[in-house]
């Protein structure tokens, strides 16, 4: 336990806590309570919301949710060609040049693409909290406020589907920016590790 401690950093936190916000403000943007958005940093429970949510769905994506998303990513990789990959060449070979700069830091190549790598499982963990406080206001809307019978909510949803909110197909879209965000990324990343690869 000590060494996880240990190891544990500030920013793998913030990234956890940067998610779970979008899950809250999704949330509120659903239920209506765009009051709230405004002064979320000032509430404590708001805070400890985005952390307690926002741990749990970065871990599960990591370690559950991502096969699908790397197994994909590995197979447009393989089947296209280079100039398909979201980067050129050209940026590639700037970057790790860029990269190799730093002489004294004999890592530097592996922890540009590992922060790389983080900030892409960034992208992903906020789609997910977005869909996710997505859901949990149509839950809460509709059965725990509104106390509706399973019935009433399986035809309330239906409705929703039907004839979508503006606020459920921003929140969508959102969400789909976001992953389709995490996959070009994820791209660009495998393309400029490839290119180090080669090189050692």
């Amino acid at each position: 336990m000590e060494k996880l401690l240990s190891e544990f950093k500030i920013k793998h936190l913030l990234r956890c806590f940067f998610g779970g916000m979008f899950f809250i403000i999704s949330f509120n943007i659903y239920t209506f309570q765009t009051s709230l958005i405004a002064d979320l940093t000032a509430k404590a429970n708001s805070i400890l919301i985005a952390v307690v949510v926002g741990v749990p769905v970065y871990a599960i994506h990591r370690a559950l949710l991502y096969r699908p998303f790397e197994d994909f990513v590995t197979y447009l990789f393989d089947k296209r060609p280079y100039a398909s990959r979201c980067i050129s060449e050209k940026t590639v070979d700037y970057l790790v040049k860029v990269w190799r700069l730093d002489k004294d830091d004999k890592n530097s190549l592996y922890k540009k693409t590992d922060e790389w790598g983080d900030y892409t499982h960034l992208l992903y963990s906020v789609g997910w909290n977005i869909i996710i406080g997505l859901i949990y206001g149509i839950i809460k809307r509709h059965i725990l406020d509104d106390r509706e019978s399973p019935a009433e909510f399986f035809f309330g949803i239906i409705n929703n589907i039907n004839q979508p909110k503006l606020s459920t197909v921003f929140l969508f879209l959102l969400f789909l920016l976001f992953l389709v965000s995490g996959l070009i990324s994820d791209l660009r990343l495998r393309s400029v590790r490839e290119k180090i690869l080669t090189m050692y």
